[in-house]
């Protein structure tokens, strides 16, 4: 066999694999979001979305530099996660949804005029209620990335529930730990 005729071979070899591959490819779509990937997305978009409502009062009212530092470390850190479920949800094509639109698999512990009542609190009242409001909030959050980690396809999701899941359960230890300094201060009176 000649150059030519072995060039020819090896370019009809390679043409027919990127052919096969074309078609593979072109007949095996990649499995959308299950039910559990869209309803965390939701939620995970509504939970988050009271956590930066509670972090911002707290930059607010707080007079505490380690509760505005936390709640500073919260809202920032929930801003991205919010971000990164939008894009999830433009990806899919599947409209905004609320909490009321989706079966809710973790009720959140913490409802929202527990939130706006903070506003009335000063000090160290302040400071225990909020960290109290988010120590039952990040509960939530847990118990749904838990959920998530194992119902969800996709595993961008998978891997962004357990990313999830280990923050908020290192932030509840910050979180019982400054609230065990501030009650233990307010019961010495």
């Amino acid at each position: 066999m000649n150059w030519p005729s072995l060039l020819m071979l090896v370019f009809i070899g390679l043409a027919l694999v990127l052919i096969g591959y074309l078609v593979g490819t072109a007949s095996v779509k990649p499995a959308g979001p299950a039910d559990a990937d869209i309803i965390f997305a939701a939620e995970l978009s509504t939970h988050h979305a009271l956590a930066m409502r509670m972090a911002g009062l707290a930059g607010q009212y707080s007079d505490d530099p380690e509760i505005r530092h936390v709640a500073f470390e919260i809202e920032t850190d929930r801003i991205e996660q919010a971000g990164r479920v939008k894009g999830w949800s433009d990806v899919w094509k599947q409209p905004p949804q609320t909490a009321k639109d989706v079966e809710r698999p973790a009720l959140d512990r913490v409802d929202p005029a527990e939130v706006t009542a903070l506003r009335r609190l000063t000090g160290t009242e302040f400071d225990i209620a909020f960290l109290q409001l988010m120590l039952r909030h990040d509960e939530t959050g847990i118990a749904l990335a838990k959920l998530a980690v194992t119902k969800a396809r996709t595993s961008a999701v998978r891997v962004h529930a357990k990313t999830v899941r280990a923050q908020q359960m290192t932030e509840v230890e910050t979180l019982e730990s400054l609230l065990a300094a501030r009650t233990s201060r307010t019961s010495r009176y």
